[in-house]
């Protein structure tokens, strides 16, 4: 059995190698899990990644796929949300070897929205309560960094609108040969 003090306490992240993006392209991150608690982890812990709902349809952004080594993902109906579960035990000061891969698709219309804020959250692994993500967190969460050291944070990504749009059309519904 644990002393009292000797708890673990889940921590996560999301990086991207993209400082912006356009209308239309995807955008992927990386999720990390780290285990900053004095003792091992205990059972199952999930990791949630939740984009902003926008007005309109089609929705400005969606999330394609998530997936990682071992980790067991699903995506909501509204493509919104999505949630990763393991149980690989993560020893005291251990960052989960395998990554979660997120793949959002950017869509039409999603530079009015700009920029895109998602929050990652994990909570699990037998954490006490008061190392889940509290409130506040949630409410202002903090900027993710490099490693992960928040129960919940998130990425602002700015989004371009396209830089240009090529229509063609002609008045002609056939053409002959070496017509102008």
């Amino acid at each position: 059995e644990r002393s009292p003090g000797r708890l673990p306490d889940l921590v996560v992240t999301k990086t991207t190698t993209s400082a912006r993006v356009a209308e239309g392209q995807v955008l992927s991150y990386t999720l990390r899990v780290k285990n900053t608690g004095q003792s091992a982890t205990e059972g199952s812990y999930t990791v949630t990644d939740t984009l902003p709902s926008t007005t309109g349809t089609p929705a400005k952004w969606t999330l394609e796929s998530a997936a990682g080594a071992g980790w067991s993902c699903a995506i909501t109906a509204d493509q919104l949300s999505v949630a990763c579960s393991h149980s690989a035990v993560l020893q005291a000061g251990e960052t989960h070897a395998s990554a979660i891969a997120l793949n959002v698709k950017v869509g039409a219309g999603a530079a009015a929205f700009s920029p895109l804020r998602n929050l990652v959250q994990v909570s699990g692994g037998g954490e006490p309560e008061d190392k889940k993500p509290q409130p506040a967190e949630l409410s202002t969460p903090k900027t993710c960094g490099a490693t992960p050291e928040f129960n919940a944070c998130q990425l602002e990504t700015p989004i371009a609108q396209p830089d240009l749009v090529v229509t063609k059309t002609t008045t002609s519904a056939r053409v002959a040969e070496g017509q102008v």
